[in-house]
C-alpha cells in the first residue's frame, strides 16, 4: 500500500481544517473528521469507534474516511495525487454522521481528530501497461490499514477550529463613589475586557485609547467588576461632581491557532457622575 506522509494541518476557519499531505507513489488520498475521545456528540463517529471489521456498520474506516455526498451537501474530501513527494492539501468542513445521511459542519473552537486513507493507482498502471493475453487485471487497489489511519492521526493530533466571532459583553450595572466608577460586566466566552471614562459628550474613544488606560477584568464564568479610577492614560485622577461616559471593550481568549483576538465594538455603559 502506499504511505501517507503528513507534512503540515492547519484550522483556516471556525468550520474548515487544512491537511497537507504526501503520498510516496500515484494514488488517491481522502481525510474526514472524527469527534476526540470524550465528546458527548453522539451522532458522529469518536476517533475510538473507527473500526475496520464490516463495512456495513457505523464508523468503517475506510467507508467513513472517503465521505458521502447528496444533493445538500458532500463530505468527500479527496486529493488525487498525480505526483509522489508533493505536498497535496485537503480542507474538511463537515463531518459524515454514523447514519451516512446526514453531515454537519464543523463546530466554532472544538478539537477534531482527522483521519486519512490512501490507495495506489495500482490498477490503473497495471491495465495500461500489459500486452500480455494472459494478463489479469487486479481486482483492487493497494490501500493503506486501519492502523496506518490511526498513526496518521495520532501524528497530526487534535486540530481545534477558530473562534473568530466577538464576545458580546452585557453591562448590568455602574456604581460610582468620590474617586472611581465600577462598571458590572459578563461576557458569553472567557475573555478580557477594559473600560474607559471620558467626559460627559465628549468623543467616543477608540479601542486603543480604552487599552491604553488599562482598566481592566478578566471574566470567566461570573459577573466581574472593572474599577475606573482615571479618565486618560497619564492616570489623571476622576474629578469629584463631573459627569462622566463609560465605553467598554472586550476580546475572548486566543484560541489554539488563532492568529489574533476577536475584539468587539467598544460599548457605552449608563453615564456616570
Amino acid at each position: 500500500p502506499p504511505t501517507i506522509i503528513y507534512v503540515a494541518h492547519e484550522a483556516l476557519s471556525e468550520d474548515t481544517i487544512q491537511v497537507t499531505l504526501q503520498l510516496d507513489e500515484p494514488g488517491t488520498l481522502w481525510c474526514q473528521a472524527a469527534e476526540v475521545t470524550g465528546s458527548s456528540t453522539e451522532a458522529n463517529c469518536l476517533e475510538a469507534e473507527l473500526q475496520d471489521s464490516d463495512a456495513s456498520n457505523p464508523c468503517h474506516f475506510e467507508v467513513h474516511i472517503k465521505g458521502g455526498a447528496t444533493e445538500s451537501y458532500t463530505t468527500v474530501f479527496r486529493a488525487d495525487v498525480h505526483v509522489a513527494y508533493t505536498d497535496y492539501d485537503i480542507e474538511v468542513n463537515k463531518i459524515w454522521q454514523k447514519n451516512r445521511l446526514n453531515a454537519a459542519a464543523l463546530t466554532e473552537e472544538v478539537p477534531y481528530k482527522i483521519f486519512c486513507f490512501a490507495e495506489d493507482d495500482w490498477v490503473i498502471e497495471a491495465d495500461d501497461a500489459t500486452d500480455s493475453s494472459n494478463y489479469g487485471s487486479p481486482s483492487s487497489p493497494n490501500k493503506v490499514t486501519l492502523a496506518q489511519a490511526t498513526a496518521l492521526k495520532e501524528a497530526v493530533g487534535a486540530v481545534t477550529t477558530l473562534d473568530l466571532t466577538p464576545p458580546d459583553l452585557q453591562i448590568s450595572a455602574t456604581t460610582t463613589t468620590e474617586t472611581q466608577i465600577t462598571v458590572t460586566l459578563a461576557l458569553n466566552e472567557v475573555g478580557t475586557a477594559w473600560c474607559r471614562a471620558v467626559r460627559k459628550a465628549y468623543a467616543a474613544p477608540t479601542i486603543l485609547q480604552i487599552l491604553d488606560t488599562g482598566f481592566q477584568q478578566g471574566f470567566s464564568s461570573d459577573d466581574v467588576e472593572v474599577v475606573v479610577t482615571a479618565y486618560d492614560a497619564e492616570a489623571t485622577p476622576l474629578v469629584l461632581g463631573t459627569d462622566y461616559d463609560v465605553y467598554c471593550y472586550a476580546e475572548d481568549d486566543l484560541c489554539a491557532g488563532c492568529k489574533v483576538t476577536s475584539g468587539m465594538t467598544p460599548t457605552s455603559a449608563a453615564p456616570s457622575g
